[in-house]
């Protein structure tokens, strides 16, 4: 994408910026992170992964409304160009062949979770069936891809399988030691935070860290010690979690060591400099932190479909 966002004039930050993954990534299903994180914070992973919908739209909404006003303000970030005219017929076609079937593999992973069909397994199941299908159809299967797809599932699935167990182990080592209940009742009782307050200030301590440490690192640190805080203040764990999301979002492009950074460094064409990619990254972070921002004032957004789902 950047080499012909280059080519058609884009500056260089806003290519960049448009290429980076914001909390989109953490949101809209089917998310790892948010299997993770439901399973730290032992919620429903559908309810997780359905209720970050409504916060991903309006995440995608800010994106667009700040490239907006940003073309309003310098109209040189992207200059103009004619497209290529196609007909009707064409585009119908490229629709049908290059759309429908990734739509029908993302149906099958959500939808059926939404409509209360499928469990997430169930629904993870039909959406490997479903690939092989498109890509049976696609005349692409062959046995090496269908090995190394297995390989690379056994891998993910083994480190999120650690992630997962060394956080619960960590969290019962808490628990047994007195440390969390303890933590607990001096965060609860004796300095008296309210559950708002305590969500502000545990989002903020994420922000922070986010720029030093690596996203699962963070939470298989730090849930274990704020999930106890979370359900003694009565704090609804999907909101909370899809906040955490969010913030997540905003952690894997944080300047100094956002791992979002290294990688669009890696791949991005020669000339692009640290700097673009900063400032690409900042634009970013505050369409991200303003999204953010906006479901914590109405947690409802976030809360809508889970309620939803039968």
């Amino acid at each position: 994408m950047l080499p012909e966002m280059y080519k058609r004039g884009y500056k260089r930050y806003m290519a960049v910026g448009s290429c980076m993954s914001g909390a989109l990534a953490q949101l809209i299903p089917p998310s790892a992170f948010a299997v993770i994180l439901g399973c730290l914070a032992q919620v429903s992973i559908g309810k997780l992964l359905i209720g970050g919908v409504l916060p991903g739209l309006v995440a995608a909404g800010c994106y667009v409304a700040v490239t907006f006003l940003l073309l309003k303000i310098d109209p040189e970030i992207a200059k103009d160009y004619m497209p290529k005219k196609y007909p009707l017929k064409l585009k119908l076609k490229a629709v049908a062949k290059n759309i429908l079937p990734f739509g029908s593999i993302m149906f099958l992973v959500t939808g059926l979770i939404f409509f209360g069909i499928c469990a997430p397994t169930e629904s993870a199941v039909l959406g490997v069936v479903g690939s092989l299908i498109v890509i049976a159809i696609y005349k692409n299967f062959s046995w090496g891809i269908l090995k190394e797809s297995f390989e690379s599932t056994l891998y993910i699935t083994g480190m999120m399988l650690l992630i997962v167990a060394n956080a619960l182990a960590f969290s019962q080592m808490l628990a047994y030691s007195g440390a969390s209940e303890g933590f607990c009742e001096f965060v609860v009782n004796s300095i008296k935070l309210s559950p708002v307050t305590a969500v502000i200030i545990i989002q903020i301590v994420y922000l922070v860290l986010g720029c030093f440490m690596e996203q699962a690192s963070i939470i298989m640190i730090t849930f274990p010690i704020f999930l106890p805080i979370i359900k003694a203040l009565e704090i609804n764990e999907i909101w909370f979690c899809i906040l955490t999301l969010m913030n997540m979002g905003i952690a894997m492009k944080s300047p100094p060591f956002g791992l979002t950074l290294f990688v669009i460094q890696g791949t991005a064409p020669k000339g692009t400099t640290l700097r673009d990619i900063y400032l690409g990254a900042w634009t970013l972070i505050f369409c991200d932190f303003l999204a953010m921002i906006i479901v914590f004032l109405f947690p409802e957004i976030a809360l809508l479909l889970p309620r939803l789902m039968r």
